[in-house]
């Protein structure tokens, strides 16, 4: 069984499409789960991810975006935003 508070983020699951993800993670008892705006803004990952949701036994706690990355804030001229 695995603890209530286990929270599985898609960057381990890249390689594969966030309904995938979003089944591991019911399959395996994960009853949340962070995905990631990178895979779900790709075309139809996002409708596709929402119907794997609807499924229940899981659910989206957290959709992550990242913000800037590679850059250095310390040294930025405004090319960060």
């Amino acid at each position: 069984m695995i603890h209530p508070r286990v929270n599985l983020h898609q960057v381990a699951f890249l390689d594969e499409s966030t309904a995938d993800f979003i089944a591991f993670c019911r399959d395996i008892g994960v009853g949340n789960m962070t995905l990631v705006t990178p895979k779900l803004m790709q075309p139809g990952e996002l409708e596709a991810a929402q119907t794997a949701l609807a499924r229940g036994g899981t659910r989206a706690a957290v959709v992550n975006h990242p913000l800037a990355m590679g850059s250095n804030l310390e040294l930025d001229r405004g090319e960060a935003s």
